[in-house]
């Protein structure tokens, strides 16, 4: 159940981003870019190659803590350490691109900052996602893992 405290912080942490939205006169589609997302997603399908999708969906049931499974802890931790990492390299290969695309186009310069700004969400997107997803799951996993070895 302690993944019900990670929920919550993800629920106040959308609310301070709506708040600072509201605030600074933003619209959600601001923060709205599908070539992005499609980058990144890509990315997480490289988990798909080192480990079968029943092994990453066991690793989300175990991180959970939804039922007890025969895969190994540590492999779940693996599994979704390897899911952030390929998510934080996607979203660092998506802000090269952005930039070098937006920095290829100098001779509009009001355009820059909105295209600059636009090669940074797919950083933001997988940042997001491993900051509030995937570190709170693989801390419940080393949380079950310490109490595996106590007992």
């Amino acid at each position: 159940m302690k993944w019900i405290k990670s929920l919550f912080y993800f629920v106040l942490m959308g609310l301070a981003v709506s708040f600072f939205m509201a605030v600074n006169g933003l619209h959600g589609l601001d923060l709205w870019d599908p070539a992005s997302l499609i980058f990144i997603l890509a990315g997480w399908l490289f988990v798909f190659l080192n480990y079968s999708p029943s092994e990453i969906f066991q690793a989300f049931v175990q991180a959970l803590g939804l039922r007890n499974s025969d895969q190994s802890l540590k492999l779940s931790y693996q599994i979704l350490g390897n899911l952030g990492k390929y998510g934080l390299l996607a979203g660092a290969a998506c802000f090269l691109i952005g930039t070098v695309q937006a920095l290829g186009n100098l001779d509009d310069l009001k355009a820059l900052g909105m295209a600059l700004a636009l090669s940074l969400l797919g950083l933001i997107y997988a940042l997001g996602v491993y900051l509030f997803v995937v570190i709170p799951l693989q801390n419940a996993l080393q949380h079950q893992i310490c109490e595996q070895e106590v007992y």
